[in-house]
Parts: C-alpha cells; sequence; structure tokens
C-alpha cells in the first residue's frame, strides 16, 4: 500500500508518471515496518491466484488489513494508471496496433517522433518475448475507473488461446473467455493528463520491457519510451517555469 500511496502523492503534486508493465497492481501486499525486507500476500479473493485461503487466513497478521485485489478494495489501478490487470497467458507476444485517431491527432505527435511511417504499424512486433504485448496484459476501462480523458494510443490484437481473461472480468466464465474469442484480451496503451498538470503513460504489458533491448535498442518500442520521458521532461519544465 505504501508503494501505491507513493505514486499517488506523486501524481498529485503535478508529476508525470510513466508505467511500462503488467499486473503491476493486483493484490494489496504488506511488508513489515521493522523487518523491510519481509512481505505478506493474503488472497482473499477471486483473483487469479496460485492459491486458496482457508476460512480467517485473509487479513494480513502484519497490520491487521484485510487482503484481496485492489480492485476489490477501493483503488482500482485504473484510477491512477488509466489500465488495470486482466489477462494471463504464456503464449506468443503480439504487436501493438495503433489507433487511426491516436495517428493523426496533433496533440500526440510526439508519440511518433522519429518514427518513420512504416514502423508505426504495427508496433513491438519483434523482441524476446516475440511481440511487446504478452505474459500478462492491463486493458483500458472506463466503466471501472479509467480516467474520462484517458486516450486509447494502441492496442494489441490476435492474442491466442493461451491468453485468457481473469476470473474477475466474468460473471460466468463459460464462452468468450479466450484470445480468440474475446475482444477483451489485449494490452491497451495509454495517455491522459492529470488534474495537477502531470501525465501518465501506461502500456499495460510485462513484454513491453523484453522488447526495449532488441536491435540494440534501435527499434518502435525503444523511441516510444524515449518520446515519452522526453515529453515529461519538458512537460514538468514548462510547470517549473509556470511555478516561479
Amino acid at each position: 500500500m505504501e508503494t501505491l500511496d507513493a505514486y499517488e502523492g506523486f501524481d498529485k503534486r503535478g508529476k508525470s508518471l510513466m508505467y511500462t508493465g503488467g499486473n503491476g497492481f493486483y493484490w494489496r501486499s504488506v511488508t513489515d515496518p521493522k523487518r523491510p525486507h519481509r512481505m505478506e500476500v493474503r488472497r482473499a479473493d477471486v483473483g487469479a491466484r496460485t492459491h486458496e485461503l482457508p476460512a480467517g487466513e485473509r487479513v494480513h497478521s502484519l497490520n491487521g488489513q484485510l487482503g484481496g485485489l485492489w480492485r476489490s478494495l477501493g483503488r482500482r489501478p485504473n484510477l491512477l494508471f488509466g489500465i488495470g490487470s486482466c489477462v494471463s497467458g504464456k503464449g506468443p507476444g503480439r504487436a501493438f496496433i495503433p489507433t487511426e485517431e491516436a495517428l493523426n491527432d496533433p496533440f500526440l505527435s510526439w508519440v511518433w517522433k522519429e518514427l518513420s511511417e512504416s514502423s508505426k504499424k504495427p508496433l513491438g512486433a519483434q523482441g524476446l518475448a516475440v511481440g511487446a504485448s504478452g505474459d500478462e496484459l492491463d486493458r483500458l476501462d472506463f466503466g471501472i475507473g479509467s480516467p474520462s480523458n484517458a486516450i486509447l494510443i494502441a492496442r494489441s490484437e490476435r492474442h491466442d488461446d493461451h491468453f485468457m481473461l481473469f476470473n474477475e472480468e466474468l460473471i460466468f466464465p463459460m464462452i468468450g473467455t479466450l484470445g480468440s474469442t474475446s475482444p477483451l484480451v489485449r494490452s491497451d496503451m495509454v495517455y491522459y493528463e492529470s488534474a495537477r498538470g502531470g501525465a501518465v503513460f501506461s502500456v499495460g504489458s510485462i513484454n513491453w520491457n523484453n522488447c526495449l533491448a532488441w536491435d540494440a535498442y534501435q527499434n518502435d518500442i525503444a523511441q516510444i519510451t524515449e518520446n515519452v520521458i522526453q515529453e515529461f521532461l519538458a512537460l514538468g519544465e514548462r510547470l517549473r517555469r509556470c511555478a516561479l
């Protein structure tokens, strides 16, 4: 919780956040303040999990707080990062496909800086895990708290049936749960400007970082990552000057 508090506090001070992972803010976890190398995670919910807890074992012993998904505990990652974890799979990764709106929006022209027209579609088609969208995925979802001004820049497509929706995404998990049958099985690349003057950029995929070093960092994923960093540095400088 302290980590999530730190990110929220950073955002509230008008700073910018870049989230280039997936499934990063899923379970509540607790660290021992006296022994910070020790961590406790009580999976007291219906999320994708490796074990079940018996009755009476769902409260953290370190601080007395109920364990479970941040989604169920009132702090959905969508509220801050624009996206939330929804899918896991061990099949090959897939590329991101930019939306036509994002490609042609002058407001987002900095995203595509130094990228040729041919390299904009698809994005991240090559990497150590094949594609930039893979392993664990996060998706934009306005229904559970993604900011209304969040812009969908790109999304992955055509994941195979090694990828499946998390069970909290479903009511009756009988059909339409796999990559080939559900449009909800995807990563979303999202950008939005926050209320305090900063901005948030999220990609929703663990595989993103597996693509950075491809071809000695001379690739589209590395270039977009650099573009976002440069834009956030410039944004911070503009805000600093306005505060003088």
